[in-house]
Parts: C-alpha cells; sequence; structure tokens
C-alpha cells in the first residue's frame, strides 16, 4: 500500500511510472477498485489539498516510481525568496 484509507494526509504523489490502482478494503477482506491510473497521474490529492483523511487506497499493481511533495515541500515553493533566486 502507497497509503490506506482513513489516513492523515502528509503527502501528494505524482507517478513517474507504473501503475497505481485506487480501491477501499471491505470488512470481508475483498476490494471495491474504483480505477488503475497510470504515470503522470497526480494521487493522493483529495485528501492532501482539502485537509481531510486519505478516502481511498492506494495500491502499486506493478514495479512503480513515485515523485513525494509533501506539504513543507509545498510551502518551499511558494517561498517568495525562492522565487527571486528562480527567474522563468
Amino acid at each position: 500500500y502507497i497509503c490506506r484509507c482513513g489516513e492523515e494526509s502528509s503527502a501528494v504523489y505524482l507517478i513517474g511510472s507504473g501503475r497505481v490502482q485506487a480501491c477501499i478494503s471491505q470488512d470481508d477482506g475483498s476490494l471495491i477498485r474504483f480505477k488503475s491510473m497510470v504515470a503522470g497521474t497526480l494521487i493522493g490529492e483529495v485528501a492532501f489539498f482539502s485537509g481531510g483523511v486519505r478516502t481511498a487506497d492506494l495500491v502499486a499493481e506493478s514495479d512503480t516510481t513515485l515523485y513525494c511533495i509533501s506539504h513543507q515541500k509545498l510551502n518551499d515553493l511558494k517561498d517568495p525568496e525562492l522565487h527571486k533566486l528562480i527567474r522563468i
């Protein structure tokens, strides 16, 4: 599992490669599968940006590369001093 339904969110992820499934585990151990996501998809964003808890389990279906962005890293990107150093 990348993250579990009901957990606090500390990061959002970008799928670099591989495949990730969003699902919910039932009491009997079975899974309700919602969708599979591939490279280029942002995952875990609902709880991350709402400040709530995770709304689904995220499970890697294959070897997967994820890029993690924490709340702190996102805040660092908002730093006006950083923007003075980076000219786009």
